[in-house]
């Protein structure tokens, strides 16, 4: 009884083949197996040239694949490397909240590992990257859902995160839909009227309205009930902002207490109160 394949074409073709690239180091048609022959295969159209040579040529192919240790398989030799090499550059900089200038630095040019990029091709792909996530979210969102945002300020600067959350399978599901200044060439204050502009303007990225925001939530203020207010959707204060405001009122009332305890040294602080 013959043993039932264990691998797929797509693993088997990446374990044997790697692609012949042009003057460009683009991927051809061409790709070129471990025992040197060269196939042609249109990738789009499926796989078949490849694997009836790996079965003519390797017929011990899934053994083979076993015993290297790489049977778990990926499809990067299928993958042009000019996209390996952005998508390289996109991922460190990234992660590691680096300068967009950083793929030009000379030291990093010296040292990295990756194929040299320029800052204008970085700041280029990464626009495009942001255009196809944007398309994504906006097919993954209801047609109604709920907002979550809150803002924060570093050096005069105030940033406002927005959330959109709704149910999936039963799950509770969010997304980050921008971490953006405020204040731009629309939004010239924090009014209520210029959060909703701010909204506004992050829903039409996603191609959505306001009208598709079910509810709003956010801190307990005066500016963040406006906002909702003039949405026309249901606010809904945030329970730990809530709590913080109902202790520091209640601790108002020991303040002289509290006053008197900051007097101490550190040390001494945690003494039971006399």
């Amino acid at each position: 009884m013959v043993p039932t394949l264990a691998f797929t074409n797509i693993q088997v073709c990446d374990f044997f083949f790697k692609p012949v690239l042009d003057h460009q180091d683009e991927p051809t048609s061409f790709f070129r197996c471990r025992c040197s022959k060269v196939r042609e295969q249109d990738i789009k159209t499926g796989y078949t040239n490849l694997m009836s040579h790996v079965r003519a040529q390797h017929p011990n192919f899934a053994a083979e694949i076993a015993n290297s240790g790489m049977a778990g398989g990926t499809r990067i030799a299928f993958v042009h490397k000019k996209s390996q090499t952005v998508y390289s550059w996109i991922d460190w900089v990234i992660s590691c909240t680096l300068p967009f200038s950083f793929p030009e630095d000379e030291t990093v040019v010296k040292y990295a590992s990756i194929s040299s990029i320029s800052t204008e091709t970085l700041v280029k792909c990464m626009g495009l990257l942001t255009k196809a996530v944007e398309e994504i979210v906006a097919a993954i969102l209801p047609e109604k859902f709920g907002i979550v945002f809150d803002g924060s300020t570093f050096r005069s600067e105030h940033y406002v995160a927005v959330f959109a959350v709704f149910t999936h399978d039963g799950n509770v599901e969010k997304i980050l839909l921008a971490m953006a200044p405020l204040v731009d060439d629309e939004v010239m204050d924090h009014s209520a009227p210029a959060h909703v502009a701010f909204l506004r303007t992050i829903m039409g990225f996603f191609k959505c309205t306001l009208a598709r925001v079910l509810h709003l939530v956010g801190d307990n203020c005066p500016t963040n009930g406006a906002v909702a207010t003039l949405m026309r959707a249901p606010f809904v204060g945030c329970a730990s902002h809530r709590l913080n405001l109902a202790v520091v009122e209640y601790m108002e009332t020991y303040e002289c207490h509290v006053g008197s305890q900051r007097k101490f040294p550190v040390p001494y602080r945690n003494e039971p109160y006399q």
